[in-house]
């Protein structure tokens, strides 16, 4: 017997691999044209996570995520600020941020 879950999956493959969402929960990610095919994993707390899901409003919030992380190696003025906030997130996650000589 297949579990219910995993029936259900099976079932909304067929709509996922084309873009026909059938649940609000459901979000659909797809290989881009940059060919993105490497996966960064971090820990966040609930409240750490809720403060990136805000500013990523209707977008995912890996999306949100990703811009801060490049926006945080640029040299512009614009975006210090979200180099601070990656930063602080990212320290107060426990992780220590150097810079190579």
């Amino acid at each position: 017997m297949i579990p219910e879950e995993l029936r259900t999956a099976i079932e909304e493959t067929e709509d996922a691999e084309n873009d026909i969402i059938r649940r609000p929960d459901t979000i659909i990610s797809h290989n881009t044209p940059q060919g993105r095919v490497k996966t960064l994993q971090i820990r966040l707390t609930d409240d750490e996570y809720n403060r990136l899901a805000e500013l990523a409003g209707n977008k995912p919030v890996s999306a949100i995520a990703r811009n801060l992380l490049f926006a945080a190696t640029r040299d512009n003025p614009e975006q210090l600020l979200a180099q601070q906030a990656l930063q602080e997130a990212l320290e107060a996650a426990g992780y220590r941020i150097t810079k190579a000589a």
